[in-house]
């Protein structure tokens, strides 16, 4: 990973965790930021199973959905998990596909990257 790819990484996940500290705070969350994020870490189901990590966020407010979707996919993306060997999706895929994902997810446009089966663990 380039120093590049790294502080962009870094910058990103500080952002992430800041509104998610913020969020639980505003919402009064049972959880902190660092419970959700060690859940996170610790996950080994598939990403197909994303809606028990938004409902896990949203804690019975259906009005927070959109925002625990958003911030729940930051997470999955941009913190490290055990099933990626100790790091983020982030920063396994190339930069320049990071770059892709994000310009598209800014743009409120759809983006798919796949990593390959060997870079899992």
């Amino acid at each position: 990973m380039t120093k590049e790819h790294k502080e962009f990484v870094e910058k990103k996940r500080a952002e992430i965790f800041a509104e998610l500290a913020a969020f639980v705070k505003r919402n009064k969350h049972p959880m902190t930021a660092g419970e959700i994020v060690e859940i996170v870490f610790h996950d080994e189901r598939d990403e197909d199973d994303f809606e028990s990590y938004v409902m896990l966020l949203i804690d019975d407010d259906p009005e927070q959905a959109d925002v625990a979707q958003e911030l729940m996919m930051d997470l999955f993306n941009y913190f490290p998990r055990l099933t990626l060997g100790g790091k983020s999706f982030a920063e396994k895929i190339p930069f320049e596909e990071l770059q892709k994902m994000e310009k598209s997810f800014q743009e409120g446009s759809s983006y798919s990257y796949s990593l390959p089966k060997e870079l899992w663990k």
